[in-house]
């Protein structure tokens, strides 16, 4: 009996190791884990501040030129060269080429000198405060080119209304707000010399000798010697002057009252 008790006891403890070597051991799997992400640690970055645009101030239009209101003697005896134009409407301003081509001269006797390109004359004026007036008197008629500015000198002149000066330039302002006229210091001229005037009249007869049959003409009848003006040989086309003459003057008794058209 004892050996069978062994026997069956190696029996039994066969069949338990077979069993315990079928039996799989199951492996441990490890979860894959995420590496933790971690942000950087903030730095210090210095912030350059963006310039914030600022809204220009506009600049303030410049002010015109003040013309300044002067005396007739301030604009006598000087050679005024036309230099620019200034248009008023619409605005415009050109520039004049060889202004010293275009100059005109005020004399103290309020006579003119002109140079219009290659044109000569003369002229009177007169003013009054500040207003200027121009008449244009004998001037030469040679053609002077197709880029002349003769005519639109002498036209210019013709409508001047007032005068004053501006940073030095003779400003004329033309009539109805035309526009105006600058012209530089051409520097002085010399006042032609004024030569005395003879109060005597000697036009070698006796105005009380001489009679006239008026053939019934209404008004009376005035007979005068008129002493004469002195020859002047700077002004174009020729000398001007007259010597004493008599002068009978039809309808007025006053030689201050004859008026242009009147029957000498």
């Amino acid at each position: 009996m004892k050996p069978m008790k062994i026997l069956l006891s190696i029996l039994l403890m066969l069949v338990v190791f077979t069993a315990c070597q079928g039996k799989t051991t199951p492996t441990e799997t490890t979860e894959p884990t995420l590496a933790p992400t971690e942000m950087p640690a903030p730095t210090d970055v210095p912030v350059v501040p963006t310039a914030v645009p600022t809204a220009e101030t506009p600049e303030e239009p410049a002010e015109a030129p003040v013309v300044e209101l002067v005396t007739q003697d301030a604009i006598v005896n000087i050679s005024w060269q036309w230099s620019e134009w200034l248009q008023t409407d619409p605005p415009a301003q050109a520039i004049v080429p060889d202004a010293e081509n275009y100059t005109l001269t005020f004399l103290a006797d309020n006579t003119l000198q002109i140079k219009a390109d290659c044109n000569l004359g003369s002229g009177t004026y007169t003013v009054d405060g500040l207003n200027l007036s121009i008449s244009l008197g004998v001037l030469t008629q040679a053609a002077c080119g197709p880029d002349s500015l003769s005519e639109t000198f002498l036209g210019f002149l013709g409508q001047a209304a007032s005068f004053g000066m501006q940073d030095g330039k003779l400003v004329l302002n033309l009539a109805n707000n035309a526009g105006q006229m600058g012209l530089l210091n051409g520097g002085m001229v010399e006042a032609p010399p004024q030569e005395p005037i003879d109060t005597v009249c000697d036009a070698g007869i006796d105005p009380a000798a001489i009679t006239i049959d008026t053939l019934d003409l209404p008004g009376e009848t005035l007979i005068n010697c008129i002493a004469g003006t002195p020859y002047d040989n700077t002004q174009p086309p020729g000398p001007k002057g007259l010597p004493d003459h008599i002068q009978v003057n039809f309808g007025v008794t006053d030689p201050s009252e004859r008026q242009y058209g009147d029957p000498v």
